[in-house]
């Protein structure tokens, strides 16, 4: 098998809440085969919003299996194959959360996000992140969006388009074709403890569940530009673009993006906070921790939106390359 795309979908923020799993099995850059499962969870608390995005709700899952019955069904295709899905992070969160629910052990697995293998592909192309754009963009349907199988079908296709779009035949040429396509271990994954409450998108991808390790240049960096080398923290929700959509635009003028605010940042961008989420002040812990780095002396630089649109704009002035 030359790759198997997956597919989860959860019943509520916590990542062992899945409650179902498309599998789509690729070789010879064909489709062979597919399997859906709906699972029940540990516990059957169903988000209203997760049931919006999905439309499962308990009663859908009741008499289905749990995870744990269902591993023991598709365990032995998890260990030799590659395995690939739309924001990987999220979709691995759950598969190793329901391991862990289960006191399963951890399989030794490679998996790979389509987002850092498509964009291998667009060609600098200003295309979102999202499976939908993504796959609209190479005229690919999703049959039902957020339906396990279809969302693993469409992943599986978008792969597939990848490697057309780059002259390849199977994945691992398109591995050794593109070195730097980031290829990780399961048993390495850190998973997050649970996804955003309130998002517009909310049961799926949400900004916190993206990993910056998967975005990577889309285009050409131009060395001499203004934000080459520099680094990036972000906080709280742009008005003007998804935080994805941001983060995308640092990479691609050759900033670097880190999680967390440190000596080493030159910039944080702050956005609109969630004030459920943060402290009494009213601001983000990165906000909190930049301030007593500039009164210790640091030169970080901490902008609100207006003024890192008007960063943007200078720095493609001042890259040689088109932006």
């Amino acid at each position: 098998m030359d790759f198997i795309a997956i597919d989860f979908e959860t019943a509520n923020r916590y990542p062992n809440s899945a409650c179902s799993l498309g599998i789509v099995y690729v070789d010879n850059q064909t489709i062979k085969d597919e399997k859906y499962f709906l699972i029940r969870p540990p516990i059957m608390n169903f988000d209203p919003n997760h049931i919006r995005v999905h439309g499962l709700t308990a009663d859908d899952v009741t008499h289905a299996p749990s995870f744990k019955d269902v591993w023991e069904i598709i365990k032995a295709d998890f260990t030799d194959t590659m395995i690939i899905a739309h924001n990987a992070y999220f979709d691995m969160s759950v598969l190793k959360a329901c391991l862990k629910e289960y006191q399963i052990p951890v399989p030794d697995m490679s998996y790979c996000c389509s987002i850092p293998i498509s964009n291998r592909a667009i060609k600098g192309e200003r295309v979102k992140q999202s499976l939908k754009e993504r796959t609209n963009f190479f005229g690919i349907q999703i049959e039902e969006h957020h339906h396990a199988l279809a969302d693993a079908r469409a992943c599986a296709e978008l792969v597939l388009k990848s490697m057309e779009a780059t002259g390849q035949h199977s994945f691992t040429e398109f591995q050794h074709a593109h070195p730097t396509l980031p290829v990780k271990r399961l048993s390495e994954l850190k998973p997050m403890n649970s996804f955003s409450k309130e998002k517009k998108t909310a049961g799926k991808k949400f900004s916190q569940s993206i990993k910056i390790g998967d975005v990577t240049p889309t285009k050409e960096v131009d060395e001499s530009n203004l934000l080459y080398g520099k680094t990036f923290v972000f906080t709280g929700d742009l008005d003007s673009m998804e935080r994805i959509d941001a983060m995308q635009l640092v990479v691609n003028f050759g900033g670097i993006l880190k999680s967390s605010v440190s000596k080493k940042t030159d910039y944080l961008i702050i956005g609109t906070q969630d004030q459920a989420l943060v402290s009494g002040k009213g601001i983000s812990s990165k906000e909190i921790k930049a301030r007593e780095l500039q009164e210790n002396g640091s030169p970080i630089k901490m902008l609100d939106e207006t003024h890192f649109l008007r960063l943007l704009s200078e720095a493609k002035q001042s890259s040689s390359i088109k932006q």
